[in-house]
């Protein structure tokens, strides 16, 4: 189990008990992603929301999007202009992320994930960490 899924979810049911006015306002793209449509995050960048806003360990929404393997909405969070060289404190990318995905193709997810692979690939920023690297990541070593 990933580290980020669990720190997101104890987050969750942390700030699950404040009010929405009483929440950091990164919060609120966690419980647009989690609840995630492609209506919500329109809804959310209408009142405001940074597309590129730090949710939290430096995860933008589209890469919180990805490491949660909501491939419909990194899509649609990269058609309304997302960043895509992004970086999260672990060193983990969006392409690395879209790389080792292990949605099945041949579902729903799986052909959106393929859009943003296409994507990623034609700007050059689709990559496979080394085992030695995802060991790293796994560990919780920072990136240096």
């Amino acid at each position: 189990m990933q580290w980020s899924f669990v720190f997101a979810f104890v987050w969750i049911v942390g700030m699950s008990s404040m009010q929405p006015e009483n929440r950091p306002p990164q919060s609120d793209w966690v419980y647009v992603i989690e609840g995630g449509s492609p209506a919500s995050i329109d809804e959310h960048l209408r009142k405001g929301g940074a597309i590129d806003a730090n949710v939290f360990s430096g995860k933008t929404p589209v890469l919180y999007a990805a490491t949660s393997q909501r491939w419909d909405l990194v899509l649609h969070l990269i058609e309304r202009g997302a960043r895509l060289d992004v970086v999260d404190d672990m060193g983990v990318t969006l392409g690395e992320s879209a790389a080792m995905s292990n949605v099945k193709l041949q579902s729903e997810r799986g052909g959106y994930l393929q859009k943003v692979r296409t994507i990623l690939q034609s700007r050059g920023l689709l990559r496979e960490r080394s085992y030695y690297e995802q060991k790293r990541i796994e560990r919780g070593q920072r990136n240096k």
